[in-house]
């Protein structure tokens, strides 16, 4: 006969602290207060509008060269996130230091859009400063 193995519950309570902002949670009460002071992007860019993304994409079709093709383009905004703590890493070194953006919170933008190499439908996640109106 097999022996059952006893588990054990084990309830462990922590407490969080959320921005009321960005619903972001925090350890401590210090932290979520000083995201909850910093300031709210304004939005550029409302959902059904035409952006062209600035810098270029590559993309995963290879062509008869055996090349990866780069391009830029053009597409409707679908979803937007946020608002959300700034990503300082990538404001950093993509974005040019903008310490406006570093300490706010900012929104980020999903287009969806057709890949002007291979055809196909693509969608991408890009911030404010990546993009303009088309």
């Amino acid at each position: 006969m097999a022996k059952k193995l006893g588990v054990k519950r084990i309830v462990k309570k922590i407490t969080l602290w959320e921005c009321p902002i960005c619903k972001t949670r925090y350890k401590t009460e210090t932290k979520a207060k000083c995201c909850a002071q910093k300031p709210v992007e304004k939005q550029s860019f409302a959902v059904g509008d035409t952006v062209r993304c600035k810098e270029t994409r590559e993309c995963s079709y290879t062509s008869k060269k055996g090349k990866h093709r780069m391009y830029t383009y053009t597409g409707q905004v679908v979803k937007i996130h946020g608002p959300e703590p700034a990503d300082e890493e990538y404001e950093k070194k993509w974005l040019g230091w903008n310490s406006k953006r570093l300490n706010s919170h900012v929104f980020s933008y999903i287009i969806e859009f057709q890949c002007p190499v291979c055809g196909k439908k693509k969608s991408d996640i890009r911030y404010a400063p990546e993009l303009e109106k088309a």
